[in-house]
């Protein structure tokens, strides 16, 4: 249960667990209320071992409904687990 707005800001932490470098990894989010749809997308870079932060702001969102947001990361060249990739977040404001 989240307070009640008309936009989300939120913060998603990436970590690369390879022992390689990545360049230019998508990372998207889409949150779905009652009001329709918002989308975002960005990429980043990650060092071998390296976390970050990556926000998206002023996402719309329904107040009145149950939202759900969904964040989708890669896939990058070569990755064939794909199952951790993607999370998805039931939330209702009040």
């Amino acid at each position: 249960m989240l307070p009640i707005h008309k936009s989300l800001s939120v913060s998603i932490v990436v970590a690369n667990l390879g022992n390689q470098g990545e360049k230019r990894v998508p990372i998207s989010v889409e949150l779905t209320s009652g009001s329709g749809t918002d989308k975002a997308k960005d990429t980043i870079n990650l060092a071998a071992g390296e976390r970050t932060t990556v926000r998206f702001h002023a996402l719309k969102v329904d107040p009145t409904a149950e939202s759900t947001l969904l964040v989708v990361l890669g896939p990058v060249g070569g990755e064939k687990a794909l199952s951790d990739n993607q999370r998805r977040l039931l939330f209702v404001m009040q």
